[in-house]
């Protein structure tokens, strides 16, 4: 359907204002003076992306209560064109940086896998040093990834001292390790 104008767009707000729901109205009423604005402040080629973002966000707003629909599509704008500053300003991400940062997770480095060996190590000896029930409930929870309720059952004992076990042997390896 084709829109035709009667007279001039204002940019005042009346009773007689776009119909708050009819959006290619808008676009007539409010798109030439929008594009202006942004023209202004960061030229012609992104304007155009700039009212279209202004539209999107007037569809998905509740107008029913606005009373000076002008004023709130410039406030939106506004909004728009701060919005678009701040995503500039976010430096880019370098592919690189990614790739290297994938490199690392697939091949960890000689020097990681020692440190990593020698953590275990330090572990391993400091489990060695506490209850074997206490290390054990450690264990089965930390490694064997099983639940306080399954440890209880497997151990036969109750949850609550399942949950004591643990409690108490990861304070005594932050002693014993540091916190690291």
């Amino acid at each position: 359907m084709a829109w035709r104008m009667s007279q001039p767009p204002r940019l005042h707000d009346s009773d007689m204002a776009p119909d708050r729901g009819d959006t290619p109205a808008w676009v007539i009423e409010y798109g030439p003076a929008l594009r202006r604005y942004f023209s202004k402040k960061v030229g012609a080629a992104d304007a155009e992306d700039l009212v279209q973002d202004v539209f999107v966000a007037l569809q998905e707003r509740d107008l029913a209560n606005v009373e000076h629909l002008g004023r709130y599509v410039f406030g939106i704008a506004s909004k728009v064109l701060a919005r678009r500053g701040r995503m500039r300003s976010v430096r880019p991400v370098d592919c690189g940086d990614i790739d290297q940062l994938a490199a690392l997770l697939e091949e960890p480095s000689a020097e990681r896998s020692l440190i990593a060996k020698d953590a275990l190590a330090r572990l391993v000896e400091a489990l060695k040093l506490l209850p074997p029930r206490s290390a054990q409930a450690f264990i089965l929870h930390r490694f064997e990834e099983m639940s306080y309720g399954e440890i209880a059952a497997y151990m036969n004992i109750g949850v609550r001292t399942v949950e004591s076990h643990v409690e108490r042997t990861m304070a005594r390896l932050f002693l014993i390790l540091g916190p690291r």
